[in-house]
């Protein structure tokens, strides 16, 4: 076979993986502005629930734990994907150095956690394919009070090239904090008067259903912020990768044209000779 014929093979074959890797790239950066709109809307919604538990909370005095019993678990919000740039890496590498002895369970989201876990000789104590699956579990476990308190790592969304993993305190949800927040006056203040309850003793079973989907909507935010970031990595990710292929190709074809003149010179010096020999 001609040596040019081998860059053709290969640049042929860069050329589908650059397809292959713009695709990807689309596909991120098309979910990027999707999850900004969740996040606000999310956040929409979770600011109204907090204003109606902050007016219902002047009629029912919010129960306050008694001693905690249990043991602290962490939940570590990954995916069962990679093409990343390493940031499930970096959040691995959160846990190792800062929280590996806070936590006596850990519970991924996702295979790839599970995987850079395991790796280090540590096994999840859960890994579940779905957020919603790992919120189930752990609220259970609070409220069966297996779990003194529940905590989460996942990397928070600076900018399209920058996350940051953190760890944010999840369960026992502090409500003065959402009071506080929900119940700032807004341009024309808030006004309270009797809650909109009858009969009143109804009152703690609404208010404890708008406490869960209070505290179920923060989880969603901040699985949501995490969502963002792994696409905002893969799609500086794919950038970098779809630049490097360019240049391959480019570098490659290079090399099919230097080698295709030397083979068409070599013919026709091999021509001449054959004719002068005649």
């Amino acid at each position: 076979m001609e040596n040019y014929l081998v860059y053709k093979d290969q640049i042929e074959g860069f050329r589908e993986v650059g397809e292959t890797v713009k695709t990807v790239e689309k596909i991120a950066a098309s979910s990027i502005g999707r999850l900004r709109l969740d996040m606000a809307n999310i956040d929409a919604y979770q600011t109204n629930i907090g204003h109606i538990l902050a007016r219902l909370s002047l009629f029912h005095e919010v129960e306050r734990p008694s001693k905690m019993t249990g043991v602290p678990a962490l939940i570590v919000l990954t995916s069962d994907k990679g093409l990343t740039g390493g940031l499930w890496r970096r959040t691995i590498d959160e846990f190792l150095k800062t929280a590996r002895e806070n936590y006596e369970v850990v519970i991924t989201v996702g295979s790839r956690g599970e995987k850079y876990l395991k790796e280090e000789a540590i096994d999840p104590t859960q890994t579940f394919g779905s957020d919603t699956d790992a919120l189930h579990y752990v609220t259970d476990g609070f409220r069966s009070r297996r779990f003194a308190r529940v905590d989460i790592l996942y990397p928070k969304f600076i900018s399209l090239a920058d996350h940051l993993p953190t760890i944010v305190p999840f369960l026992p949800f502090s409500f003065d904090e959402t009071q506080r927040v929900a119940a700032q006056p807004n341009a024309g203040g808030i006004e309270f008067g009797s809650p909109i309850v009858e009969p009143m003793r109804a009152l703690p079973e609404i208010f404890d259903r708008l406490m869960r989907k209070f505290i179920d909507a923060f989880f969603q935010k901040i699985a949501a912020e995490g969502k963002l970031s792994e696409f905002s990595a893969r799609t500086v990710s794919m950038e970098h990768a779809s630049a490097k292929t360019d240049e391959l190709i480019k570098a490659l074809a290079l090399g099919y044209r230097t080698e295709h003149r030397r083979s068409l010179t070599q013919k026709q010096l091999e021509s001449f000779i054959a004719h002068k020999v005649v």
